[in-house]
């Protein structure tokens, strides 16, 4: 589990709910279901499975720590655009040795379902890279969401995503999954804070596991 010195506590979180809470006009950050709290200080929070992670840069991010994930969502434009980063521990069944079998891990994980037909010109980029560790998977994944309710006629949702999958380099039976969410308003002109999310994936440190 995280360490980390901010409040803490266990919320649930799924990507229809994100998406409505954002684009819906709800401001606030707290509610009885959900409660993010200002990212006040910028030390590593580290895990017990042996990596650490810093918070994005820039203001206006809150963090929440839900089970085996924690989870920074940044306050800006609040109607229009979102972005949340997330960094969740993952440990597999069985060590994970072949580079092509984490690459379809992965991309079973990430890949977004077409068949429904609520998402359209979907794009996806997966490769191996060695950085920070022996066995990580870059991976990016960009779409359009026409399936999000109370919007305008013709109006969708963009979404474009990054994120990094890395085995413990001494472990290759525990992994970690770095990704950032952003999401806008088809016409809506807005600022991308797309750079601290990709800071946030350069973050990433590997450790000594503590069991």
């Amino acid at each position: 589990m995280f360490t980390d010195k901010p409040p803490r506590v266990i919320v649930i979180l799924s990507l229809l709910f994100f998406s409505l809470f954002i684009f819906t006009g709800c401001s606030s950050v707290s509610s009885k279901t959900t409660r993010y709290y200002p990212v006040k200080q910028y030390t590593p929070r580290e895990n017990s499975l042996g990596f650490s992670i810093l918070p994005p840069p820039g203001n206006n991010w809150y963090e929440k720590l839900r089970d085996n994930s924690l989870i920074y969502l940044k306050k800006d434009q609040p109607e229009t655009y979102a972005i949340y980063t997330q960094a969740t521990e993952i440990i597999f069944d069985h060590p994970i040795s072949e580079e092509k079998e984490l690459v379809e891990y992965v991309m079973k994980t990430k890949d977004v379902d077409l068949t429904s037909g609520r998402y359209k010109n979907y794009t996806s980029q997966y490769y191996t890279k060695k950085s920070p560790s022996q066995q990580c998977v870059r991976y990016n994944n960009n779409f359009e969401d026409h399936g999000v309710k109370n919007l305008a006629e013709k109006t969708f949702v963009i979404v474009k995503s990054g994120g990094v999958f890395c085995l413990h380099p001494d472990t290759p039976g525990v992994g970690v999954d770095l990704y950032y969410f952003e999401k806008s308003l088809s016409g809506a002109d807005n600022t991308s804070y797309k750079n601290e999310g990709e800071q946030f994936l350069s973050s990433l440190n590997f450790n000594t596991i503590r069991l």
